[in-house]
């Protein structure tokens, strides 16, 4: 057998006679654009989980509205109050019409904003980023949305149920916290940032979020900030509403260049009337008395039978989502979600027996809650939970849940025969014998046998022990999920029954309807910036980030929340003062109820940055040429190289020039690039390492003010 050996030779110094193959590039690297339109939103959503793993500030990429629903959940819940309201200017008079959205005379009410605690931005923002256009964008949950809690005092007649909103949940360290993880996102980055929810904190504490925003984009240098005004639905023209100076003074001096703020709110149509129903109507004031039936709409409409029904179901589910499925409970209950969940998810500390016994106890706890609701409405007052429910319907949903024949009643069976059937480990807390009985079973309906044997040899019941506890965990873990989802499908159920008994009642009552309406006209409400970074992907994937992103209409916007004209834009525009320019939207007859009119950073003083595609251009040129210029590096510094950079350089500009992205009627008018010793290196930069490159480049910029000069002429012929 003949080997041969294939010696691999330099052309360059052959040794053997023959002929040699040499392949040389004749071309340079070329340079990739990165992605321009690639935004971070962080805020707070319903969930964040995936697979049963948390997605709590997590930066994660999402491509559609859809799959940031299957991640991150939906809508939050706003809870609007209704004021009583009287004529500002002479309370003996009935108000202006736009003072008040209904009367029920001699009362006038109009439905305030959504109580702070429970205004949450980002999930309407980002309807409103999709429906303009929106692409792949990067998602920082730093929180779930908090409910309201549900306390009962009292027994029989004199039960009163109250309900009581938490704190303001909106928290800015946790914004500070979410933002500081954009960084750490290698690829791609993210080139906006945006925080809606920081609209919904104390205005002080906004704006230091919108500082850290801009500070953030100006450090790193390859993204912007967009930034909404605080309180943007407020006209500045008028006394004690100056929003825009209060902005503008609060923003700094640095790094406005990288900073873009629009301005006012608009009044969208993003939030659909189907998905704001008596639940959405804020519980009654604390201070509220029998003679002023503000916030109370049983005290509004009277006499609607159906509004009683509403109202119960309504109740029903809030209690059943906040006493028995959001962690943690409610302060003074004795219901323990988050040590349920706790027991399992890995989270207890103990012996496996402990572990055992705390599942076993969560599961109990729970199936004696489910079990009672449904037999009566009305859970233990001591041991469990403290709940009461009145609503029928709920009632025998969870009495069919609790059934002992159902898939429920199977998997509790199941639990407890492994449970109590397995030597050395005990009964647990709370399944027991007298327990199962008592919630319907009968002793003969209970198994006896044995239903596992432990492999021969193994006796000591430390050994047994390590054996049965993964297979009894997970028999308990199966009971557990079963009734956790059949509580959201119950909770799931009445939502439905409150959506149908709303439009019933829509279509029953004038005024409910009104106050319907009113409501789902506040949801609509929203900050112009989200829909911005969508019309930025929009212009940037059709035409080029070198556009200007203006003078386009901002879909499923109705109006501008504030009136702008020529006279009140000017200011907003060109700031002499500060310097710091605000993008006004307008509404234009004929041509669109919300045009964005104006194309400025917020360094508008600035003839390099003013404008917002230049900053946006110089980015992707500056990270694009980065990205593609790391193949250079430790490559010998010498003309070679120098050349080779040049022209990888010069070609990525040339393409850009052609596509009508640089300023100029030839490519030596548009832009320019030089490397080497006596242009741009002396021969101490070269003993040191460094390798520097020049390049000069003619930026569009857009045609802001478009003059037309008109003149008459002599007669020629």
């Amino acid at each position: 057998m003949t080997e041969t050996l294939l010696v691999m030779m330099n052309p360059n110094n052959p040794q053997t006679p023959g002929v040699y193959t040499v392949e040389k590039n004749a071309f340079p690297p070329s340079v990739a654009q990165v992605p321009t339109a690639i935004p971070a939103f962080v805020g707070y959503t319903e969930k964040a989980e995936y697979q049963g793993k948390s997605l709590i500030k997590k930066p994660t990429l999402i491509n559609s509205l859809t799959e940031f629903s299957n991640y991150f959940g939906g809508a939050p819940e706003y809870k609007f109050p209704i004021n009583l309201v009287t004529n500002t200017e002479d309370p003996t008079k009935p108000p202006t019409p736009d003072e008040y959205d209904f009367t029920i005379k001699p009362h006038y009410y109009k439905i305030g904003p959504a109580q702070t605690n429970t205004l949450f931005y980002m999930y309407n923002c980002l309807r409103l980023f999709y429906l303009n256009g929106g692409g792949p964008a990067y998602i920082v949950s730093v929180g779930t949305f908090k409910k309201a809690t549900i306390n009962v005092t009292g027994t029989g007649a004199n039960q009163k149920t109250t309900e009581e909103l938490e704190d303001q949940p909106v928290s800015r360290d946790a914004l500070l916290e979410g933002l500081n993880l954009l960084p750490l996102i290698q690829f791609p980055k993210p080139t906006m940032i945006l925080i809606p929810d920081a609209l919904a904190l104390d205005k002080n504490d906004c704006y230091m979020v919108q500082q850290q925003i801009i500070a953030q984009a100006g450090a790193l240098k390859d993204r912007v900030a967009l930034l909404d005004i605080y309180d943007g639905f407020k006209d500045y023209t008028k006394p004690g509403d100056n929003v825009i100076a209060d902005f503008r003074n609060n923003m700094g001096v640095s790094n406005l260049n990288y900073a873009i703020a629009y301005y006012p709110w608009l009044q969208t149509e993003v939030v659909t009337a189907a998905e704001i129903t008596y639940v959405n109507i804020a519980p009654r004031a604390k201070d509220a008395t029998a003679t002023d039936p503000t916030q109370d709409i049983s005290k509004l409409i009277v006499g609607v039978p159906l509004l009683n029904v509403l109202s119960t179901v309504s109740t029903d589910y809030e209690t059943l989502e906040a006493d028995v499925l959001v962690p943690p409970p409610p302060t003074g209950n004795a219901v323990q979600y988050a040590s349920w969940n706790a027991a399992f998810n890995g989270e207890s500390t103990g012996s496996d027996a402990d572990n055992l016994n705390q599942q076993a106890t969560a599961i109990a706890q729970m199936f004696g809650i489910i079990h009672d609701l449904g037999n009566g409405g009305k859970s233990p007052s001591s041991g469990t939970a403290n709940i009461t429910i009145t609503s029928k319907d709920l009632i025998n949903s969870i009495g069919l849940m609790s059934h002992t024949s159902g898939p429920l009643g199977l998997q509790m069976v199941t639990a407890y025969q492994y449970l109590n059937k397995f030597p050395g480990i005990g009964t647990a807390k709370g399944l027991t014998q007298g327990a199962m009985t008592g919630w319907g079973w009968k002793s003969s309906d209970l198994p006896t046998s044995d239903p596992y044997k432990y492999p021969d040899g193994v006796t000591q019941p430390a050994d047994q022990q390590a054996i049965a506890f993964p297979i009894v965990s997970q028999v308990l873990k199966s009971a557990f999920d079963v009734m956790l989802e059949s509580l959201h499908a119950v909770i799931a159920d009445a939502k439905t029954l409150v959506n149908q008994y709303n439009s019933s009642l829509e279509t029953s009552n004038k005024t409910y309807k009104t106050i319907m309406t009113a409501m789902a006209h506040q949801a609509n409400k929203l900050p112009p910036a989200s829909a911005m970074a969508g019309i930025y992907t929009t212009v940037d994937n059709t035409l080029g980030v070198w556009h200007a992103p203006a003078n386009r209409n901002i879909d499923a916007v109705i109006e501008p929340l504030v009136s702008i004209n020529d006279d009140s834009q000017a200011p907003l525009n060109v700031d002499a003062l500060s310097g710091k320019s605000i993008n006004a939207i307008r509404s234009f007859y004929g041509r669109g109820p919300a045009m964005v009119w104006g194309a400025r950073t917020m360094d508008g003083n600035s003839l390099d940055w003013r404008y917002i595609n230049v900053r946006r251009l110089m980015i992707m040129l500056e990270q694009s040429v980065a990205n593609a210029a790391f193949s250079l590096v430790f490559e010998p510094n010498d003309s070679s190289t120098w050349s080779m950079c040049e022209s990888m350089i010069s070609n990525f500009l040339h393409n850009l020039w052609s596509e009508g992205a640089l300023q100029g009627s030839s490519p030596a008018d548009a832009y320019s690039v030089s490397v080497g010793l006596g242009k741009t290196m002396m021969p101490i930069d070269i003993l040191n390492g460094i390798m520097r490159v020049q390049v000069k480049v003619a930026v569009v910029r857009p045609a802001e003010f478009i003059i037309i000069t008109y003149e008459q002429e002599m007669p020629k012929s």
